[in-house]
């Protein structure tokens, strides 16, 4: 086995290692595990969105069938939808509470995704 880096405790080295091997996106905040590159899905084409909020804040987000470490918000809105048909909740990292993204939900109930912020999750 190589050499760890000085103060380097061999068990974290050990997790760095699966979650590079694992694709894990993370929590930019914390480095909770988030979701993994092959979890993204494509929504009207597309896996990248660029979308501005009614306050005109832009969010560029990548859409995921799933991710682990979220906390989603109880109540879902169809108000400024940015997906029609899909109610949104906001999701937070469950460690840290970084704001990450939002679920979106048909109204149906058939079918749903998640946006996650590009660069409050790593490439």
């Amino acid at each position: 086995m190589p050499d760890l880096p000085s103060g380097v405790p061999e068990s974290e080295s050990i997790e760095k290692k699966e979650i590079i091997q694992e694709n894990w996106k993370l929590c930019t905040s914390c480095g909770e595990k988030i979701t993994k590159e092959e979890w993204k899905t494509s929504v009207d084409g597309a896996y990248l969105h660029n979308f501005i909020n009614p306050l005109g804040i832009e969010f560029r987000i990548l859409t995921f069938s799933q991710a682990i470490g979220i906390t989603w918000q109880k109540d879902s809105y169809l108000e400024h939808t940015w997906f029609p048909g899909f109610a949104w909740r906001v999701g937070s990292c469950s460690a840290c509470g970084s704001h990450l993204g939002w679920n979106f939900e048909s109204v149906s109930g058939s079918s749903s995704f998640l946006g996650l912020v590009l660069g409050r999750i790593t490439s």
